[in-house]
Parts: C-alpha cells; structure tokens; sequence
C-alpha cells in the first residue's frame, strides 16, 4: 500500500495526500464529508493504490491557486496530522477525523 497521510484543518476539512514510491504526490484530495475520506481509505487499503483515481484535474483549475505541492506544504505547517499509513492519531483528531476514521485502527 502507498503511503499517505490524512490532516484535519481547523475549518473541519480533511485533506488526503497519498505518495508514490518516490515520494511525490500521486493524490491529494479536500474532503468536505468525512465519510468520503473513509471511503477513500478504504479503497486504498483494498487497492494498495491511487494511480487511476479521478480527482487531481481540480488541480489544474484556475480557481485553485496552488499546485498539490504548495497545498501539501501549507497543511503541513498549518494543520494536524491524524492518520498516515503508521496509525490513526484520534488524540489530536477533532469531529471531522474522528467521524472518519473512527474504528479505524491501522491502515496497513
């Protein structure tokens, strides 16, 4: 399976980022409704994948000012990681991951 990482921002956004084997983005993804995000984890879990994913052309829109990269990079910074391919981290989660990934206990 990729690694991924989840992170919860302070507005009740979640933003998915999974990474090829080199390490670049191969998916990222803002999820407004939690259960999508747990659909999603579930198909990566099952597919260990998400090369054929449709999504990332909300990239390419004018309407968004920045690449995946430079949204990965403001997450980071500015958010709170709760869930990569390690764990579920429900200590720094707030109602959007908790609903999401809830039951959740490992992705791996």
């Amino acid at each position: 399976m990729r690694d991924f990482e989840v992170y919860e921002d302070g507005a009740g956004q979640l933003h998915l980022f999974i990474f090829t084997d080199h390490g670049d983005i191969e998916y990222a993804m803002i999820y407004l409704d939690p259960q999508d995000l747990r659909r999603d984890l579930a198909a990566l879990r099952e597919y260990g994948t998400a090369e054929d994913w449709a999504g990332m052309d909300m990239w390419d829109c004018p309407s968004t000012p920045v690449t995946p990269e430079e949204h990965y990079d403001i997450i980071r910074r500015d958010c709170l990681l709760v869930a990569d391919q390690y764990g579920v981290y429900l200590d720094r989660a707030d109602i959007a991951a908790k609903d999401a990934l809830s039951g959740v206990c490992t992705m791996g």
